[in-house]
């Protein structure tokens, strides 16, 4: 059983913003959102009730990220990574950005990765309604 969770949402943006507007279809756009085209502008983090928003110069916002994943981690070895599509776009995207800008990784398991975009039961989407998207939109709220 895990002890605690850790939230996990990143925000990104195409590296080139003004060539990005300049595109004329939204699949165009699209493909501009992968870790080559882009980076990573902000992460939010959650545990156990304390939020953290790592934002600013992205070697920054990742070293902060993998920094306190391994305080957690090794603080409590059976904490679960949580989020909304983390094991197809935001672990992807951190770990490429973090080779990218020559970052440290501290490694991890898919097994301790509770994607909730995945979990379609009602009890899963209750808590995806009443604990993370409150959280997200806190966060985007932040942003802006």
């Amino acid at each position: 059983m895990y002890e605690s969770y850790f939230v996990v949402d990143v925000e990104t943006c195409p590296i080139d913003l003004d060539g990005y507007f300049l595109l004329e279809t939204d699949e165009e756009k699209i493909k501009k959102l992968n870790p080559i085209d882009s980076k990573i502008i902000a992460i939010g983090i959650r545990n156990r009730g304390e939020s953290k928003i790592f934002s600013g110069d992205e070697k920054d916002i990742l070293t902060k990220f993998w920094s306190e994943w391994k305080k957690l981690k090794y603080g409590s070895p059976s904490i679960l990574l949580v989020g909304f599509n983390v094991t197809n776009f935001d672990i992807p995207f951190i770990v490429a950005r973090s080779f990218i800008n020559n970052i440290e990784i501290v490694p991890f398991s898919l097994k301790s990765v509770l994607d909730v975009k995945d979990k379609n039961n009602s009890r899963h989407y209750s808590w995806m309604t009443n604990f993370c998207y409150p959280y997200i939109l806190f966060f985007i709220h932040l942003l802006f």
